[in-house]
Parts: structure tokens; C-alpha cells; sequence
């Protein structure tokens, strides 16, 4: 079997223990690529008892046939488990280049249950797989981690990391990847499960090729359709996803004011033309992928000064901005900045500050409620401050950072502001 390699790490951090699973090949057959076998792997290893945070609730990383081959658009990988937000099944996929190097680690995928004593880290190199100490990490946000394991570990090392958010056991918690580049899993509060495990980081090294079946041919397809790709492409290589951000608006597909209206003019003032006439920097390239949708910026000067990393995508700006109105740019890139360091889903948190807006705006919640924060729509100060407070869990920032169905929980009469699908909120697509 070609594309695989026919073995899944097991780690039990509760008692340090490393197995090999060899899966049969009916398994990658019948449920093919990192989602369905994730899916599958976690429906047999959970049932409705399981806590997501309890140690018999897996976190499984999978990858696909085409990872780790030169297919284009292939690096990507999927993240399984199950929510501590939902309580239920959940998935949420990156691209970047942590998947490509677990599948050059020799390995399709890991499955890692129980709860370590004390901070830890997981490293794979090739063969060698190990859990070690990862206290000098805790305490600190994603940049931070994939800088001190790549300095520890080396340049080609790529990771999946937990920020301070995870490790406080936020539910709209994410994983990070690739450092400062930040492709998020953002979804289903993934963080929240490695917190709970005291496993900061996967650290992978690996330097094997995927086989292929007929490596010739692939190549032969591959220099047929990079051309292609690239050319019918160039919109989202100039613009990336925030490129479509006016289109939505127009099409009544972006949500605004916390769903309550379908079109909202300022959102030109947030676009990708705007991001690529302001603050980017240069594309950023996943992993077997030629189009560079990737937006790396910078902001050198004024109020939200000192970001220096990924743009914000589409869904950002759909809920950051138009949810909640706000027509900064780089307010928004601030906030989503405090996301990607602390690792927290920045589709979430728009969310819940554009319900948190209605609340202030309907009475249920006063400014004293929130901190001292006037959570005005539109107020660009009020985004960044009631994001850090998420993103920290700290005052205000506990109530939001439960997502919008757990703020109704516990605010009687404001369930009607809560837009969510069994606890997941939906994301930068109007679906009416």
C-alpha cells in the first residue's frame, strides 16, 4: 500500500508508555484520508461517558495518502477528538508544515491519551520517539514555543503547540503551527484537550519520503498542473482568503452586527487589497503548495504596533470585523495576533465579542460586567481588550472564553443572541 506507511504512534501520558499500532489496510481503505480514519479511530476509542478532558479522551493527529508527497496542496493534517466545547465528536484541519513532517517521520499519524504528572513534550525523530520535560516552556505563547524547540531541535523541526489559553483549559482554545506563520486548528477547543494532558507541544523531525506508486508519472502530473494552479489562482496568491471579504459582503454572505444585518459597507475598509496595500509583508507557502495564499505583515507604527506574523484570514475579519463592526484593520490583525501567540480560535472569539456587544447593547451586560470596557459595536479598543481578556482567561475574559452557547448558559435571555450549531459557532458564511 502506497501512501502510507502503515503505523500510528500510541503515547499513554499517564504512564509514559510508546506503542506502535499497525492498523490493517482495510482501515485506510475504507475511511480514506487523516479525517475519516481520525473519525473512525475516535469512535471506537469513545463513547458518550468520556470526558474531553478526562484521560481517556484521545487527541489524534492523522495525515492523508498525498502528505508528504509532492502532490500540490497536499500539506495538510487533521486534529481529532473529542470538544470540550460541543462534548461531542470534533475535528479541525491545518495546513503549514506539521503534517508533511509527521508523514516524513515514517509515521501516519499519533494517538496520545492520558494526562502527564507535569508539563511535557513529545518529540519525534524518525524511530525515536520520546517524552520530555517541558516545564521552561508552560507559561508561554505559541511563537515562543516553536522558537526555543526549533533552536533545541533544529531549523527543520516543526511542531504543534499549545498557547497560555490551552494550558488554562480555555474551551475556544486552539493548536498552533509553524511559529509566527500561525496555521491554527482552530476548532472544537483542541487547546484545551493537550492542556488538560500537560502536553505543550508535538515536536517531529523527519526526513523520509512518502512512497508513491508511481513516483514518474506524478511528476509528470504535477509539472502539468502547478501552471494551472498557479494561473487560475493569482486572486488568492495577491489577496489571500481576506481577499474575498468585499465579495461576501455584497453576496450577503458576511456576517454583520452578530448576524442581525446582510450588508455592511465598511467592509472595503477591511480587505485584502487593503492588507496588501498597508501592512503585507510577503506570502507565505504551506508545505507542497505553489499558490502562497499566506499573508505575512507587519505593523511598524501607530496604535497596534508590534505585530509581526500571519494576516488575518477571511473568517477573521468576517467575525472580528463584521460581527462586530469593527472597520480596523489593524485592530483586527492585533487581536488576531493575541489569538495565533496565545492560541485561541479567532472565529470563536469574534463570536463571542460580537454577542457580548449585543448583551452591552440589550442591557445584559453592563460595563462594570465587562471590566470597565464599553463594548460599543464598532469599538476597535473594545475588540483587542476583551480578546486579551479571553485569550488570558482572566475577569471578563472566563465568561467569553466559554464560547457563545456557554455566555447563554449562564445569562439567562440571551440565547437568542447566541449563534451556534450544538455549541460550535458557525463561521464567516451567512448560511441563509
Amino acid at each position: 500500500m502506497k501512501g502510507y506507511w502503515g503505523r500510528i504512534l500510541s503515547i499513554d501520558l499517564s504512564d509514559g508508555t510508546i506503542n506502535i499500532i499497525t492498523p490493517d489496510e482495510v482501515l485506510y481503505r475504507q475511511y480514506i484520508g487523516a479525517s475519516g480514519i481520525g473519525a473512525r479511530l475516535l469512535f471506537d476509542m469513545t463513547g458518550p461517558e468520556t470526558d474531553p478532558l478526562g484521560p481517556d479522551n484521545p487527541i489524534i493527529w492523522m495525515t492523508g495518502p498525498f502528505t508528504g508527497t509532492k502532490v500540490p496542496t497536499s500539506g495538510r493534517h487533521q486534529i481529532t477528538s473529542k470538544s470540550p466545547l460541543t462534548g461531542i465528536f470534533g475535528e479541525s484541519d491545518a495546513g503549514g508544515r506539521f503534517g508533511t513532517a509527521l508523514k516524513r517521520s515514517g509515521w501516519d499519524g499519533i494517538i496520545v491519551k492520558g494526562i502527564s504528572d507535569e508539563p511535557v513534550i513529545i518529540v519525534i525523530r524518525d524511530e525515536n520517539v520520546s517524552i520530555e520535560p517541558a516545564g521552561d516552556l508552560w507559561g508561554n505563547d505559541t511563537f515562543y514555543t516553536d522558537k526555543h524547540i526549533k533552536e533545541r531541535f533544529g531549523p527543520s523541526c516543526e511542531t504543534s503547540c499549545i498557547g497560555i489559553a490551552g494550558e488554562r483549559l480555555v474551551p475556544i482554545s486552539c493548536i498552533g503551527h509553524d511559529g509566527e506563520n500561525a496555521r491554527m486548528s482552530g476548532r472544537c477547543g483542541f487547546g484545551a484537550v493537550m492542556g488538560s494532558k500537560k502536553l505543550k507541544a508535538v515536536a517531529v523531525i523527519g526526513n523520509r519520503d512518502t512512497e508513491v506508486a508511481d513516483p514518474e508519472r506524478l511528476m509528470v502530473q504535477q509539472k502539468k498542473m502547478v501552471p494551472i494552479i498557479v494561473e487560475k489562482t493569482k486572486g488568492i496568491h495577491l489577496l489571500g482568503t481576506a481577499g474575498g471579504t468585499a465579495a461576501a459582503e455584497k453576496m450577503g454572505d458576511l456576517p454583520v452586527q452578530n448576524w442581525r444585518r446582510g450588508n455592511w459597507p465598511d467592509a472595503e475598509k477591511i480587505t485584502g487589497q487593503v492588507m496588501a496595500d498597508t501592512i503585507l509583508k510577503k506570502n507565505y507557502y504551506c508545505a507542497s503548495c505553489p499558490i502562497g495564499c499566506g499573508r505575512d505583515v507587519e505593523i511598524k507604527s501607530g496604535r497596534w504596533a508590534g505585530v509581526k506574523g500571519a494576516g488575518p484570514e477571511y473568517e477573521t475579519l468576517g467575525l472580528m470585523g463584521g460581527s462586530c463592526m469593527v472597520n480596523d484593520l489593524e485592530a483586527i490583525t492585533y487581536a488576531a495576533d493575541l489569538c495565533n501567540r496565545h492560541g485561541v480560535d479567532t472565529i470563536e472569539t469574534g463570536s463571542a465579542i460580537a454577542m457580548a456587544m449585543e448583551c452591552y447593547e440589550k442591557g445584559f451586560l453592563s460595563s462594570d460586567e465587562l471590566d470597565g470596557i464599553s463594548a460599543e459595536w464598532g469599538n476597535a479598543e473594545a475588540l483587542v481588550a476583551l480578546t486579551e481578556k479571553i485569550c488570558k482567561a482572566e475577569g471578563v475574559g472566563k465568561l467569553l472564553g466559554l464560547g457563545v452557547a456557554g455566555m447563554a448558559a449562564r445569562m439567562p435571555g440571551t440565547d437568542k443572541f447566541a449563534v451556534h450549531v450544538k455549541g460550535l459557532t458557525l463561521p464567516a458564511h451567512d448560511p441563509r
